[in-house]
């Protein structure tokens, strides 16, 4: 089953858009369920439209959320919409009031690509309780002081970087205000990371393009996590910051769901 349409939101205030795809026949009780997230230039659409995820949903008999975020980065906007609040707190409870999904953490899966890949780790690292396992591919913002920094130092970047900081500083004083202040407690990924117990710990698995201008930080973010603890799983195979290295990424882990269960 797929539901195209709008919920409104008590938290945002507005209709917002939003797709759920089931396997055909909904009989069982106590779904897992994966809310999957969209990047940048996406909305709840762009995984049915890029992917084979209803194939997905009913070879693993999962249910899949896809909300969507505009260009929000996730964040409780401070000129926009409080979305990372909706993610972490309303949806779920929608969701869980109106399908057959269970309510336990290692059941919650929370996954995305770009932006969405940094979506899923700021909401598990914030909430480990709800989410209880991440899925992030070619995440950006992995270091997002250093992003951050880079829109108010824009000597340091070479042309092509500028024009990209060009496109990108509207969003981010819409995320984050006119002085683009990163507050790390709330929205570094490296910063919501540490002090985790083991037990605590949301299950990680990541992955990144070889091709991938974001290759380089996810290595350095699984690194870092690693030295830190953490028991994650880190990929890397074929494809750039692109639709064919996030399908693959996602068939991959979903199988890696699969393993864990």
């Amino acid at each position: 089953m797929l539901l195209r349409g709008t919920l409104y939101s008590n938290i945002l205030q507005i209709d917002t858009g939003i797709s759920v795809l089931t396997p055909k026949s909904i009989q069982a009780k106590n779904y897992q369920v994966v809310y999957l997230l969209h990047g940048l230039g996406g909305n709840h659409e762009s995984w049915l439209s890029h992917t084979m995820l209803p194939v997905y949903a009913e070879k693993y008999n999962m249910i899949f959320v896809m909300p969507e975020v505009a260009r929000s980065f996730y964040s409780d906007m401070r000129h926009g919409q409080p979305y990372f609040t909706y993610l972490a707190e309303e949806l779920p409870k929608l969701i869980k009031a109106t399908f057959n999904v269970s309510a336990q953490k290692e059941d919650t899966y929370v996954a995305g690509a770009s932006m969405g890949g940094y979506g899923a780790l700021k909401l598990a690292l914030t909430y480990p309780e709800v989410f209880g396992n991440v899925l992030a591919f070619s995440a950006a913002a992995l270091f997002m002081r250093k992003e951050l920094q880079k829109m108010t130092e824009r000597s340091e970047v070479s042309e092509g970087q500028a024009k990209l900081t060009d496109s990108l500083i509207g969003d981010f004083i819409s995320a984050f205000g006119q002085e683009l202040n990163y507050f790390s407690e709330e929205v570094d990924l490296v910063t919501l990371a540490q002090g985790f117990g083991e037990q605590s710990r949301p299950n990680l698995y990541l992955s990144c393009g070889l091709n991938d201008s974001f290759l380089d930080d996810n290595r350095r973010f699984a690194e870092i996590l690693g030295d830190m603890g953490w028991k994650l799983i880190y990929r890397e195979f074929a494809g750039g910051h692109d639709w064919y290295h996030f399908n693959e990424a996602l068939i991959k882990g979903l199988r890696w769901t699969r393993k864990k269960k």
